[in-house]
């Protein structure tokens, strides 16, 4: 006998409204749980379930995140601007926690955003990312985000950041990220001083950013910056444990800048990362042996290095003399065709020698892009002449610069490389 359809889709209805009834009479708490752990579209459908669904998510969510995962790409642009107002409207808590925009919106719908963080800037925000998708027409911060001061987190990109008068700074700020962001030298130092509580700030190719200055940060722990700063100086940032310094040019990649500038006062960090970090080289051929500090927290070293450039190998070499503690060193080498050291062919031999206490509590020697040039070779021997707790040096080849021949050849010559530490494996990992 053939099932009636109408009486499936009957007892169908029944069983969905019994599992609808079996999440409506779980707990609020549980409920709200779940609210708050789904993407805002789903969400808001809620509403639709039933007459006691309608208003709950309304309450419930405090988190209010736009993005990729939240939002189908496939909708128009007019109707997501819509969709996060009438959201933002019919939010009925008195607390909105995050509230997220992340490359989904074109910056070309400034007064809409605008009247988002009105309405955000009455609802105790904490945490803000404002993340678009271009950076054809920057979208300028409207000054009632400033008076958002209980924010916590600040993130922003394709902005443009000005100050007002008499800007109060945000005395709950733990962490700032600015992503091509437009902001002046005086504004950027005037915000890091006036939020004490920051504990991370990370700087993306911002440009109008050319003389950073960190001048009073008592409670910054991780600084990273990427860009074309022309200086950087850090003062009063007694917690900074872990700081990372890069300066590119599109097309042309990382330039270098001075070790003993960037790293005066930074005796407490733990970590560092730099590129192409050099010291100044004196005409009377006088070479720096130490930087003017010592680090002795610093435990692991990441640098770009370019060791045809004498300046650079010294500096990193000064870096090991003034880090008593170093662990962990990973390299990655950077090619120069126009070198200063190319013809300095004895460079390493008087250099490749047993040095007190250098890299005397080194573990691991990590280099990239590896083309087993002269002087990479003299650095991977240094380290380990000095390096007596060296356990693994790891080798990773840049791509096919060498026959596999050539390359077995220069691997033999470095595994007969004398070792302070009789512990001490090197190895060439196979790359796929």
């Amino acid at each position: 006998m053939e099932s009636d359809p109408k009486k499936m889709m009957h007892m169908l209805q029944q069983e969905m409204g019994k599992s609808l009834d079996r999440i409506s009479n779980l707990p609020k708490e549980i409920i709200d749980e779940i609210l708050k752990r789904m993407p805002i579209r789903d969400a808001v459908k809620t509403s639709m379930l039933s007459t006691c669904w309608r208003y709950k998510w309304m309450s419930i969510m405090s988190d209010l995140v736009f993005d990729t995962h939240s939002i189908l790409p496939s909708v128009e642009q007019a109707n997501l601007v819509n969709f996060v107002y009438n959201v933002l409207l019919r939010h009925d808590g008195t607390i909105v926690t995050k509230f997220v925009i992340n490359k989904f919106l074109e910056c070309g719908c400034s007064d809409d955003v605008n009247r988002w963080i009105v309405v955000l800037s009455r609802k105790m925000l904490k945490e803000l990312e404002l993340m678009f998708n271009s950076s054809l027409e920057w979208y300028q911060l409207p000054t009632c985000v400033f008076s958002c001061k209980e924010l916590t987190t600040l993130k922003l990109n394709y902005c443009i950041l000005k100050l007002p008068s008499g800007f109060q700074g945000f005395r709950h700020l733990i962490r700032l990220e600015l992503h091509g962001v437009c902001i002046a030298n005086e504004a950027f130092e005037t915000l890091v001083t006036k939020s004490p509580l920051l504990v991370a700030v990370y700087v993306f190719w911002c440009y109008s950013l050319t003389h950073v200055k960190i001048c009073h940060a008592p409670n910054l722990m991780l600084f990273a910056i990427s860009g074309l700063y022309e200086s950087i100086k850090f003062c009063n940032t007694p917690n900074l444990k872990m700081v990372g310094l890069f300066k590119s040019v599109p097309g042309i990649g990382s330039i270098s800048f001075r070790l003993d500038e960037v790293v005066d006062l930074l005796v407490g960090i733990h970590r560092v990362a730099m590129s192409q970090p050099f010291v100044e080289l004196s005409s009377s051929d006088v070479f720096p042996d130490k930087l003017p500090l010592i680090y002795p927290c610093l435990k692991l070293a990441r640098l770009d290095v370019n060791f045809e450039d004498s300046r650079q190998i010294l500096a990193i070499l000064c870096l090991f003399r003034s880090s008593p503690n170093l662990e962990k060193l990973e390299i990655k080498v950077l090619s120069d065709q126009h070198s200063v050291l190319s013809a300095q062919e004895c460079f390493w031999e008087s250099r490749l020698r047993q040095e007190k206490n250098v890299c005397a509590r080194v573990k691991y020697l990590s280099m990239s892009a590896f083309k087993g040039m002269q002087h990479e070779l003299g650095f991977v021997q240094f380290i380990m002449l000095n390096a007596v707790m060296l356990e693994y040096v790891t080798i990773k080849w840049k791509g096919n610069d060498y026959k596999n021949h050539e390359k077995l050849c220069i691997e033999k010559k470095m595994r007969q490389f004398k070792k302070a530490s009789s512990y001490a494996e090197i190895r060439f990992p196979s790359q796929a």
